[in-house]
């Protein structure tokens, strides 16, 4: 296992276990998102934040390196042609 001196700061290194890790995050990018009401509040920012300073010894800013990446990739994907539902279907 590398330290985080191997990858932090900069570029991360998605082969490294903090690089990996947030490929999840990422996934879930919308958990991410505001509360819509004050009797909930979302505390996934919070917690991630912390569970990475506890795990890595670092900060993580959630824009740049969980949020950002992940609407890339979703906003990539939107300029994908359809697929062609009629020809697979053979009609």
């Amino acid at each position: 296992m590398s330290s985080t001196a191997d990858w932090w700061p900069g570029e991360i290194d998605w082969s490294a276990p903090a690089g990996q890790l947030l490929n999840e995050p990422q996934s879930a990018v919308d958990l991410f998102r505001p509360a819509f009401d004050e009797d909930s509040p979302n505390r996934y920012p919070e917690n991630t934040r912390q569970l990475w300073r506890e795990l890595f010894g670092r900060e993580i800013d959630i824009r740049r390196d969980i949020i950002e990446p992940a609407i890339a990739r979703r906003n990539l994907g939107y300029r994908e042609p359809p697929p062609d539902y009629k020809s697979a279907l053979g009609t």
